[in-house]
């Protein structure tokens, strides 16, 4: 699946256990927002199903013009993917999840300190 808020994305918290079952790879463009338009007219990513996760709001530091604040940073939207799949796969909610571990938290890690410099 390619991770990408798209019109006909699907949201990854309403993808049923045996649609996150079949997922293998999760790819993710590791651009500016505004360069994904290039990168979308590859071959290889037109053809692959687009998830999306709309229910967080970013945290990045730079100003990203003209996008919504859904529009995440690309480790922030891999985490996000990785938690809400685990949740969904195996917990009733991220508490649960949480206190089970919260094994993808340390993703963020680099994240939340350079955030805290800056």
């Amino acid at each position: 699946v390619l991770m990408f808020p798209s019109d006909d994305a699907t949201e990854i918290t309403e993808m049923t256990k045996e649609e996150l079952a079949n997922i293998k790879r999760v790819v993710l463009i590791d651009s500016t927002w505004s360069q994904t338009k290039y990168y979308l007219r590859q071959p290889i990513l037109e053809k692959m199903r687009h998830v999306k996760i709309q229910t967080e709001k970013t945290m990045f530091w730079r100003y990203q013009k003209g996008e919504a604040d859904t529009s995440l940073a690309t480790i922030e939207a891999l985490y996000f993917f990785f938690r809400d799949y685990e949740t969904r796969m195996k917990y009733e909610n991220y508490k649960e999840y949480y206190s089970a571990g919260g094994k993808f938290d340390n993703l963020l890690y680099f994240y939340v300190h350079n955030f805290k410099v800056i």
